[in-house]
């Protein structure tokens, strides 16, 4: 990871994550980068040319060993960095590698041990794997649900995990169990929320899942453009966000919650949507589509924040363009990058990134496909 002002990094290795901070709100990045509140174009890049490539899907900050891991989808591996940027090394597994796509990451805060999704195992049925505070493998996990997201309850280690793939309406939540001296865990069903539908609290497309301090479950509803929020026994309780704040194709949810504020992915409109956890009222935008300061090539992934408040992003896409840039919130819920007062389109313009339906952004070429495409 390197700070440096200006310029794209052409010789990344692969993508990056980009941390952000905001004031009351924040902008955008691409890549895992950061970006500093007051030097208007520092940046932090995860993988540079001396550390291993990255190409950045899942990411998790982890309060307990104050580290960030990342997924790297390609090369699947779990790869630890400090929040300075040094890498650290991989996770350990007993195959050398993930065993399936290393999707999104989870931290049970009460002892900083790892839950990674697995998605897509060719050989044997392990869904999820479960990593001490250091990246030590401790036990696999296979299940009947696919999954791709995940989020632990902070008082009691269950698992949440919403429907990959599937029918995606159903969010189930685990308890997890290891039998002493096994590296094979069991994950029981305690509860489930089932609630299908276009209307208020019902899910017709849930994705990326995050847990508050109290217990609640934040759900990103793709489907109906929204953020659901259920109590810890399922009931619902609230909606956060729509069409007018959101475009679409919704992904990683991160919390700062000292901060009252609840961090969105609209990867449609390549940007991140701040609201106030207190009011639920939009708060401000980071990001933008494209190659340029405080822009993603393709709408990020997973989010994670950290005790600075910085915001980190995986830019999913910047593993073919792996170009990271970073801007700074200018306090009035526009986020401005690039050359002085260029200023991020509104959700779903041209200017914000791409329309909704024009998923897939090829640096700044738009493919439109049939229909949206959202693979997890």
């Amino acid at each position: 990871m390197q700070t440096r002002p200006g310029p794209a990094f052409d010789r990344l290795v692969a993508v990056v994550v980009v941390a952000l901070t905001w004031l009351f709100a924040g902008p955008a990045t691409a890549g895992i980068a950061r970006t500093d509140e007051l030097p208007r174009y520092a940046q932090r890049v995860l993988a540079a040319p001396t550390s291993p490539g990255l190409a950045a899907w899942g990411l998790a900050y982890n309060p307990v060993s104050d580290e960030l891991a990342a997924g790297d989808y390609v090369a699947k591996q779990v790869r630890r960095y400090s929040r300075a940027g040094a890498y650290l090394g991989d996770f350990t597994n007993p195959g050398g590698a993930v065993p399936g796509v290393a999707s999104a990451l989870t931290i049970d805060p009460r002892d900083g041990s790892y839950y990674l999704a697995v998605t897509g195992a060719a050989t044997q049925p392990i869904d999820v794997v479960k990593y001490s505070a250091t990246g030590r493998f401790i036990a696999k996990f296979g299940i009947t649900q696919k999954v791709a997201w995940l989020a632990v309850d902070p008082s009691t280690g269950d698992l949440w995990i919403p429907d990959a793939f599937g029918g995606r309406t159903t969010i189930k939540r685990y308890a997890v169990s290891i039998p002493t001296g096994s590296t094979t865990g069991r994950l029981t069903l305690k509860l489930t929320i089932k609630r299908p539908g276009s209307g208020p609290g019902q899910v017709r497309w849930a994705t990326g899942v995050v847990t508050d301090r109290a217990g609640n479950l934040y759900v990103a509803d793709t489907g109906n453009v929204t953020v659901h929020v259920f109590g810890a026994n399922g009931n619902w309780k609230y909606d956060i966000g729509n069409r007018t704040t959101l475009t679409g194709d919704l992904r990683g949810l991160a919390l700062d919650e000292s901060l009252d504020r609840l961090y969105v992915s609209n990867s449609a409109g390549a940007t991140i949507e701040a609201f106030a956890l207190s009011t639920r009222a939009w708060a401000g935008r980071m990001g933008s589509e494209g190659t340029g300061p405080g822009q993603f090539v393709d709408g990020a992934r997973q989010l994670a924040v950290g005790p600075d408040h910085m915001v980190w992003a995986a830019d999913y896409g910047a593993a073919t363009r792996p170009r990271v840039r970073s801007g700074r919130h200018t306090g009035n819920g526009v986020s401005r990058s690039g050359a002085a007062g260029g200023s991020c389109g509104p959700v779903g313009s041209a200017r914000g990134g791409c329309r909704s339906g024009q998923r897939r952004c090829a640096g700044r070429r738009l493919v439109r496909p049939a229909r949206p495409a959202v693979r997890r």
